[in-house]
């Protein structure tokens, strides 16, 4: 595996942390939580010799969601959300764009997601973890090869993720 986390800086002032993760053998490859600065990501997709398979999303918030229509344009990648995250990426009252202070960006996934699917890219298996509270379709991805988790914000450092955000 091939991994590469890229800290993007979002309106809040913070950064999001996004991840980029290659199959060393096949270059398939999935970003998740493209939050914004398309042009950096891209990048280091061309600097990888990626081939850009998913963009995943851990949970509907902007500050997570902000390059996938760019990314997906440039790459005709697949995005992947959980079901029950599928209709707040519709709902602005969710998705905290204006809070944020991102332009409203409407989203289409091309798959829904459950707690227990199996994502494959090349030889890499990415199990699905249901992990609701900082959004009620919140995920985590764990791969067992290489014993790692991405929690999106389930986890904060130090700390987890905000419970007391609107969710539907």
């Amino acid at each position: 595996m091939i991994l590469k986390r890229l800290q993007l800086e979002t309106n809040l002032a913070e950064t999001t942390n996004c991840y980029i993760i290659v199959d060393e053998i096949t270059k398939e490859t999935m970003v998740i939580d493209p939050a914004s600065h398309v042009e950096q990501i891209s990048e280091m997709l061309t600097i990888l010799q990626a081939n850009l398979k998913y963009i995943c999303l851990t949970h509907c918030h902007g500050d997570h969601t902000g390059a996938v229509v760019d990314l997906q344009n440039q790459y005709a990648a697949k995005v992947l959300i959980h079901r029950k995250e599928s209709e707040n990426l519709k709902n602005p009252e969710v998705t905290l764009n204006y809070y944020i202070g991102m332009p409203d960006i409407r989203l289409e996934e091309d798959s829904r997601i459950d707690d227990n699917d199996l994502i494959h890219l090349g030889e890499l298996e990415f199990r699905v973890i249901h992990t609701p509270g900082h959004t009620n379709g919140g995920i985590s991805l764990y791969c067992e090869k290489e014993k790692m988790l991405f929690s999106g914000d389930t986890l904060f450092r130090g700390t987890w993720g905000r419970t007391d955000l609107p969710t539907r």
